[in-house]
């Protein structure tokens, strides 16, 4: 009988944070979050940074994106591709999720890397 291969998570957590509706200017403008004020908390989760693959690269690409960091968390429902992601006070866009289901695990492929204000 195979064992079954058990990941581990230990690279640290990332907070996953949604926008607050309310960040528009005056001419109904979407703002960036500047704080982690301006987010509205979502849940926390250890994390393994994980290699980035040429495929992962031309798949950000294609979709006029710019992949950072590929990270794997234990696998949980309810996150989407509109949230942010909080790592060691930067804030990164989520480019895509891709759940694997057979090893309960979920990989975030990450854009950007701003400084959150203090």
């Amino acid at each position: 009988m195979m064992k079954k291969k058990v990941s581990s998570y230990n690279d640290g957590v990332i907070g996953v944070y949604s926008e607050k509706p309310t960040l528009f200017n005056d001419f109904n403008a979407k703002i960036n979050g500047k704080t982690i004020d301006d987010y509205e908390f979502v849940t926390e989760l250890c994390f393994s940074e994980e290699s980035k693959r040429q495929e992962d690269f031309l798949f950000a690409e294609a979709m006029g994106r710019k992949l950072t960091l590929k990270v794997k968390t234990p696998l949980v429902d309810g996150i989407e591709t509109n949230y942010k992601v909080i790592l060691n006070n930067f804030i990164y866009d989520i480019i895509r999720i891709d759940p694997d289901k057979k090893n309960k695990d979920l990989y975030f492929y990450l854009e950007g890397g701003r400084k959150l204000e203090k």
